[in-house]
């Protein structure tokens, strides 16, 4: 039985690559008739009565987000062209109208994580026609967290609430996942012809399981970047050796600010020239804390007693993390920006346009566009367009 769409992530090894090459980290832009990939719930947060509805169908975004990429494989920087059937390069698709056709004649590959606490990556052939047909199931050596949420503590979609947790690295060789449920992660060598071979299986360092949800590799420092659900170490480091072998690396880095110690990272993509690591949040407080009635709380005191939604970037301006990357992939101290809009959830690149990506917000109901200049300083410079859709994702 193939694993639940809203609990899997995965990789496009995808044959309608839009740069011809690889990038660490993210995921790819939806085409037009996706556009509903990225987007989030429809009650915004400045209706204090919608409130409790707000983040309930908050998880509506997450799940989708997860669904959309998962099932269709967005076009965008960071996933990579596919290995074809025949393990040949797939050509570079040079205009965003190519990119709704998910077809080529070879075909290709597609690797998703089940998520289970018996994790495993399933690796499907993609036809020439878009028939996925599933080929093998790889043990990761991990332990995924399953159906129960490790923020919530109960059965619900998307309990990861991240995205990026399956990647390939821009050569080809190597596919890494993580295991939410033991804060490990996994490396598998790649054949020509797609097929999976565990080469290791290693704890990130991080203590607290439950939490591993997002990656983005370096391959000019050989470093994987792994972003956790729980602090204060969001961001740990681990060395990949030629053969592909894992070591955890001291290093750790934190989403929080000085207000607030308990935030909620989503997910972590270098910038193509591999200078910045850009981090998404959805939460300043994770929602962690129930009322007597067990109902979640939803707003938390500042330091002068007003009242802040839980959300990230309600309203405080600080919404998306940048770390500078080092030479030997450790990262400078970070820097806090304005995403102009609640809960800056999901980041890609765009193609040949490598300053310029797309935020999908969780809150806010719709995406942006986001500018980093050559010193990592981010600008949000499109208005945030929401999604007017009636029709929204199933829980």
């Amino acid at each position: 039985m193939s694993p639940s769409p809203t609990t899997v992530r995965r990789a496009w090894r995808d044959s309608d690559s839009i740069r011809g090459r690889y990038f660490a980290g993210g995921e790819r832009l939806l085409p037009a008739k996706y556009k509903y990939g990225v987007r989030a719930c429809g009650v915004t947060s400045n209706n204090l009565k919608g409130v409790v509805e707000i983040m309930r169908r908050a998880s509506a975004l997450f799940s989708t987000v997860f669904f959309i990429s998962a099932a269709v494989g967005a076009m965008a920087q960071t996933a990579s062209p596919a290995i074809p059937a025949d393990g040949t390069p797939a050509l570079s698709q040079s205009r965003m109208s190519n990119v709704t056709s998910m077809g080529h004649p070879r075909g290709g590959h597609l690797y998703m994580q089940t998520n289970e606490t018996r994790n495993a990556v399933v690796h499907y052939r993609w036809s020439a026609s878009g028939t996925l047909t599933e080929v093998k199931r790889v043990p990761t050596g991990g332990a995924g967290s399953g159906e129960l949420s490790p923020i919530y503590h109960v059965k619900r979609p998307n309990d990861f609430e991240g995205a990026g947790s399956v990647i390939l690295t821009q050569d080809r060789r190597f596919l890494f996942t993580t295991n939410a449920g033991d804060n490990s992660v996994s490396s598998f060598a790649v054949s020509e012809d797609g097929e999976l071979t565990l080469v290791d299986t290693k704890r990130t360092g991080n203590a607290t399981s439950g939490g591993a949800k997002s990656l983005a590799y370096a391959p000019s420092s050989r470093t994987l970047f792994v972003v956790h659900t729980f602090g204060p170490d969001h961001l740990r480091l681990m060395s990949v050796d030629a053969k592909g072998k894992l070591t955890a690396r001291p290093e750790q880095y934190s989403a929080n600010t000085t207000d607030w110690t308990n935030r909620g990272p989503t997910m972590a993509v270098l910038s193509p020239d591999g200078k910045f690591l850009v981090v998404g949040t959805t939460f300043d407080e994770l929602p962690s804390r129930k009322n007597p009635d067990g109902s979640l709380i939803l707003w938390i005191p500042r330091p002068d007693g007003t009242l802040h939604l839980i959300a990230s970037n309600a309203p405080d301006p600080d919404g998306l993390v940048v770390f500078p990357v080092g030479e030997d992939g450790t990262l400078g101290a970070p820097s806090l920006y304005d995403a102009r809009g609640i809960s800056p959830f999901y980041i890609a690149f765009l193609h040949n346009r490598p300053d310029t990506f797309i935020i999908g917000y969780a809150i806010s109901d719709g995406v942006a566009m986001g500018r980093i200049d050559a010193d990592g300083k981010i600008n949000v410079i499109s208005p945030l367009v929401k999604d007017r859709h009636e029709r929204r994702p199933a829980l």
